[in-house]
């Protein structure tokens, strides 16, 4: 991968690759969870408990193939009756829908499968007869005549349980690899009468995710289905290949975003709001019809009211905006709180930040910040309090009073022929 993550820890649409899988099994039903895993590997193992609590970590102390990754999850599982579904942890794009049509199978296997596109990819093929499957062959085990076969494995199998307790005794290790492979299931179940149903799925959705390149498909495929998502819940974007989501962006009603948009984790988008070009937010609330941008950065545990502005080259932090509260531009604002109707002029700025704690700036209702104004936190600004431009708050504002900290203005004559040049 060439990625400082594991694989399955790196993040498509702001989500573990791993987190996505977990995701399709909840969605389609699944509430109990094995994971084959290294040793080790305490990275994955904490994902795992986040993304699927009541799932069981089964470790594979030797990587011999996947029959043997299978051995052990079924150690690990409390029942033995019943179905188990078996998927790959690095397809992010698998859907709930796939893996429900696997669950409702009526054949003792069911795998899934899919037409390629490209025979030259080295997926492995499925011999068909009657329409079931009576064999999975590897592609580096496969003849050049089975290598243009067009029906290829996707990964996930469906088994019943009775099945894989009386088969997977019998897979062996004689083939290139070395390894016990699980598809040679298939082949075995054949022998012994047992049917193996073909569930059709897309290319792109049973795509392992292998390297770099694979990763950026990857994300493509997923933004398409998420901005797919927002058009049909009425999110206008006039281009809409240029606006990246987050997994969990969530959308309240009809708005707009323009090109060029970044949304990362837990954006909550509220109707009427316009995010307009070149903004990144993430971890923010948009109440309804807030304008956000262009060029605005809106950073974790920020808040924008109802119908409250925020505009060209403004950053927010752990803020939040009342209701029809402006900030327009060049202005930060870091642990802050506005009140509505207020007014924060251009380049103001909360000094939130001592250097070792970071302090709390308040800001009252229908209170104007004049331009170039710096708020030395902790300090609060009163309801209807005024401070004039250029002026650096220390201390305390009440309600409806102006602070003004400018020196007098004072103009020297002939100041310029007074001065002497240095050499």
């Amino acid at each position: 991968m060439r990625h400082p993550l594991p694989k399955s820890l790196v993040p498509i649409a702001g989500r573990s690759i791993i987190g996505h899988v977990a995701a399709a099994l909840r969605s389609a039903g699944v509430r109990n969870m094995v994971a084959i895993v290294s040793p080790g590997q305490s990275g994955l193992r904490a994902e795992l408990r986040a993304s699927a609590p009541n799932a069981i970590c089964a470790e594979q102390a030797q990587p011999l193939g996947t029959a043997k990754a299978m051995m052990c999850g079924r150690q690990a599982r409390r029942a033995k009756r019943g179905r188990a579904l078996m998927v790959f942890g690095d397809t992010p794009l698998l859907t709930a829908q796939s893996l429900r049509a696997l669950m409702r199978a009526r054949t003792p296997l069911a795998i899934l499968g899919f037409t390629a596109r490209d025979l030259s990819h080295p997926y492995g093929r499925i011999e068909v007869r009657d329409g079931f499957a009576t064999r999975i062959i590897e592609y580096q085990n496969a003849s050049a005549a089975e290598r243009q076969l067009a029906l290829c494995n996707g990964g996930a199998m469906m088994c019943e349980e009775a099945w894989l307790e009386r088969l997977l005794p019998k897979i062996t290790n004689r083939n290139r690899q070395g390894e016990y492979l699980l598809p040679d299931i298939v082949e075995l179940a054949h022998a012994q009468g047992a049917a193996t149903g073909i569930i059709a799925a897309d290319e792109d959705e049973v795509m392992g995710v292998d390297s770099l390149v694979g990763l950026a498909k990857a994300e493509r495929l997923m933004q398409q289905r998420l901005r797919a998502a927002a058009l049909a819940d009425g999110i206008y974007m006039p281009a809409p290949e240029h606006v990246h989501f987050s997994w969990d962006t969530v959308w309240q009603g009809p708005a707009q975003i323009d090109p060029y948009v970044v949304l990362g984790p837990q954006v909550r988008i509220g109707r009427g709001c316009h995010i307009k070009s070149f903004c990144h937010i993430e971890g923010t609330v948009l109440e309804a019809h807030a304008s956000v941008g262009p060029f605005a950065r809106l950073r974790p545990q920020s808040r924008v009211g109802k119908a409250a502005r925020v505009g060209n080259f403004v950053e927010i932090k752990a803020a939040t905006l009342g209701a029809n509260a402006k900030a327009s531009h060049l202005t930060y604002l870091g642990d802050a709180a506005i009140g509505a109707d207020s007014n924060i002029g251009a380049g103001t700025i909360t000094c939130n930040y001592d250097g070792e704690r970071k302090h709390k700036t308040r800001i009252g209702k229908r209170v104007f910040v004049g331009s170039n104004s710096a708020l030395v936190a902790p300090v609060t600004l009163g309801d209807g309090s005024t401070l004039g431009a250029g002026t650096v708050a220390r201390r305390s504002v009440p309600k409806d009073a102006l602070l003004l900290t400018r020196a007098p203005e004072r103009v020297i004559p002939d100041w310029k022929p007074r001065r002497t040049p240095r050499k």
